[in-house]
């Protein structure tokens, strides 16, 4: 499995989420079954929402260990994301700490910044602020980014359910 990184404003944490993948995967002491269910559970959420398996995923905090890669891989997903920097904000940095990130950076290339899109203050003033200071941010899609371009990131598993009392995102 390969390590590489993208900008969370881009996808929305759609390959994985933190809030889905609890500290079940950073603990040790996690068995192989609970890891297993941890993303089975993610799985069936973005096929009963989507009608998609993704075949990337994010860690929660970027921390992984042999094991979680081992159960990724036996699971098919063949790419982990992660991050060169982060804004802070989903920790509560302020904004302006956030937009600091972003001046720190411009002008430098391979840079992958994550932000946390449901934030006002990282949708209405960090992105327009990194927009600016680094003459626009190329747009591209998690496979192009990852260095496999034309690769689809997720795999169709049928059309989406109805929506029903089991849903909660």
């Amino acid at each position: 499995m390969s390590v590489a990184s993208v900008p969370s404003f881009l996808q929305t944490h759609v390959a994985q989420t933190a809030s889905s993948l609890p500290l079940l995967l950073l603990s040790l002491s996690v068995s192989l079954v609970g890891r297993h269910d941890e993303f089975w559970r993610v799985e069936q959420a973005m096929q009963k929402i989507l009608g998609l398996r993704p075949k990337y995923f994010r860690p929660p905090y970027g921390k992984y260990n042999d094991q979680v890669l081992a159960v990724a891989s036996q699971r098919g997903y063949t790419k982990m994301i992660l991050w060169s920097d982060d804004t802070g904000d989903s920790g509560g940095a302020p904004t302006w700490q956030s937009r600091q990130t972003y001046d720190r950076i411009a002008g430098q290339s391979g840079k992958i910044v994550l932000n946390h899109n449901p934030l006002a203050g990282t949708v209405y003033e960090v992105i327009p602020h990194a927009l600016s200071v680094t003459g626009g941010l190329a747009k591209v899609s998690v496979d192009t980014c990852l260095g496999s371009d034309g690769e689809w990131p997720y795999v169709w598993t049928g059309n989406p359910g109805q929506r029903d009392g089991s849903w909660r995102c």
